[in-house]
């Protein structure tokens, strides 16, 4: 799963394109400020390669409104990713996890 960070203002517009996309997520609101006063929320979307594109997407249109999510896939922190980067940095995070559950699965 990948979790999204982003301002309140900014959920409904998230949850505009996870619908036009027809990704399931989850909302967790939080009680926590970015340092300026502003209301953050946690967008939980799936993340593999079969929905990439679509969460590629969501998080395009958000960079492209001039806003700034912070993305966390499995304890890694990504925030200022560029609109031209993300695609390459989101099939990263998704080859470490299957590299991992690679790993576990030998172990079994």
């Amino acid at each position: 799963m990948l979790l999204i960070e982003i301002n309140k203002d900014d959920l409904e517009f998230v949850r505009t394109l996870a619908d036009d996309q027809r990704l399931k997520y989850d909302v967790i609101r939080t009680d926590r400020f970015d340092g300026t006063g502003v209301d953050l929320v946690n967008v939980i979307l799936p993340l593999s390669t079969a929905v990439l594109t679509s969460v590629t997407t969501i998080i395009v249109q958000l960079i492209r409104n001039r806003r700034r999510p912070k993305l966390k896939v499995d304890g890694v922190e990504v925030s200022d990713v560029s609109e031209d980067t993300i695609n390459t940095v989101l099939l990263a995070l998704i080859e470490k996890r299957s590299k991992r559950e690679a790993k576990k699965t030998k172990k079994s």
